[in-house]
C-alpha cells in the first residue's frame, strides 16, 4: 500500500564533482596543516578565499533544487488523500475522498505503468505524431485533425459543468504530479498535461471511422507526394508546432 505523497521523490544526490571538490579540499587544507606547513599566501588569505569560494560552488552545485512549479503544493494536499495499492498481479486499486482523487490515482497508477504508452496515444490522438516520429507522420496527423479539432476540445472544456471540470483538472494533475515526481522522465512531446486533453478520445468506439480515410489519397490532394509536401507546412511561431494548411 502507498500514499501518492510517499512515492518517489527526487532526494538529495551527491553528484562525483562534489565529491572530487570537497576531496581537494580536504587534501590541500588539511596536508598543508599535517605538514606544518605555511602556504605561499598573501596577508590577507587569498588561498583561504579560494577554498572558500570552492566550497561554495560546491555546496550549491549539489543542493536540491525546489520546484518551480506553483501546482506541486496542490498536487501534494490531493496526494494525502489517496492510497494506491497494487495486488499480486500489479493491478493498481485507488481510493480516495472524492471522484476527483480517484481520477488523479488512476491517472498516477497508469503513468507508472506505462507513461511512453500514455503520451503517445495522446500525441497520436492529438495530430502531433510527426513532432515525435517526424515528417513522415505528417498526413496521418492532418487526418486526425481533420477528426478532432484541439481548439474544439478546449471550447468544450470550458463549457464542461464544475463537476466535470474537477475530473479533467484531476486527470490532468495526475499526470503532471507523476512527471514532478519522477525527473527522469522525458516525455517526448507533452511536457505539462492540460485538462482539456481528457477530451481527446471522448468520441468513443461509436465515433467516425478514421481509418476509411486514405493517407495515400490525403497526401495526393494537399501535397501531391512527399516532394511538394513541406509547401503545406507553416510553423506556430509561439508554440514551435508544425501546423498543415491546404495549398492555395
Amino acid at each position: 500500500m502507498m500514499n501518492l505523497a510517499c512515492a518517489s521523490h527526487p532526494s538529495f544526490t551527491t553528484s562525483p564533482f562534489c565529491v572530487f571538490v570537497f576531496f581537494v579540499i580536504f587534501v590541500v587544507y588539511f596536508g598543508l596543516a599535517a605538514a606544518d606547513e605555511q602556504p605561499a599566501i598573501n596577508q590577507d588569505g587569498a588561498l583561504m578565499k579560494k577554498l572558500v569560494l570552492i566550497v561554495a560552488v560546491a555546496c550549491a552545485s549539489c543542493a536540491p533544487q525546489a520546484a518551480p512549479d506553483k501546482n506541486v503544493a496542490a498536487w501534494e494536499r490531493r496526494a494525502q488523500n489517496i492510497t494506491l495499492v497494487r495486488d499480486n498481479w500489479g493491478i493498481a486499486h485507488i481510493s480516495g475522498k472524492t471522484d476527483a482523487d480517484a481520477v488523479f490515482g488512476a491517472m498516477y497508477a497508469q503513468a507508472e505503468d506505462d507513461f511512453n504508452r500514455v503520451e503517445t496515444n495522446y500525441i497520436n490522438g492529438m495530430g502531433r505524431l510527426a513532432e515525435a516520429e517526424g515528417e513522415g507522420e505528417i498526413y496521418r496527423d492532418l487526418r486526425m485533425k481533420i477528426f478532432i479539432d484541439p481548439d474544439d476540445l478546449k471550447a468544450q472544456y470550458q463549457k464542461a459543468p464544475d463537476w466535470l471540470k474537477r475530473l479533467m483538472d484531476a486527470y490532468a494533475d495526475g499526470l503532471n504530479y507523476y512527471l514532478y515526481k519522477h525527473p527522469n522522465m522525458t516525455p517526448r512531446v507533452i511536457k505539462r498535461f492540460e485538462p482539456w486533453m481528457a477530451l481527446t478520445f471522448s468520441e468513443g468506439s461509436i465515433g467516425g471511422d478514421i481509418e476509411r480515410v486514405n493517407l495515400t489519397q490525403l497526401e495526393a490532394f494537399y501535397g501531391k507526394g512527399p516532394a511538394s509536401a513541406p509547401s503545406a507546412l507553416r510553423r506556430d511561431s509561439r508554440h514551435g508546432r508544425v501546423c498543415i494548411s491546404a495549398p492555395s
